[in-house]
């Protein structure tokens, strides 16, 4: 499906804001586009948007949700913890920092 952002859409808005070294941005990104997959399998995704700063230092997983419960459904799914393996380690290693905020479109 197509990402939409209108105020008359029904959906839970998750934007997950990454930060990271720019030599890292890269790797994130790859990181990212493999969770992808995991993320549209999930019961109640809707659609997804992946965003990185041209600073290299940001990266932003825009994400919509059919409701607040599916959301952390899949936050946890075991299916995303094992995905997100490499990116755990990324933040663990203190080479990344994730910021999880959720939204109302107005």
């Amino acid at each position: 499906m197509m990402l939409t952002i209108s105020p008359h859409d029904e959906v839970f808005t998750v934007m997950v804001r990454i930060t990271i070294e720019p030599e890292d941005q890269a790797l994130l990104i790859e990181m990212m586009k493999k969770m992808q997959p995991v993320f549209q399998r999930q019961p109640g995704f809707v659609a997804s948007a992946m965003l990185k700063s041209r600073g290299g230092t940001l990266a932003v997983n825009y994400l919509q949700w059919r409701s607040e419960r599916d959301h952390e459904a899949c936050m946890n799914s075991d299916e995303v913890a094992e995905a997100g393996k490499e990116f755990t380690a990324l933040m663990e290693a203190g080479r990344a920092s994730m910021e999880v905020q959720t939204f109302e479109v107005i």
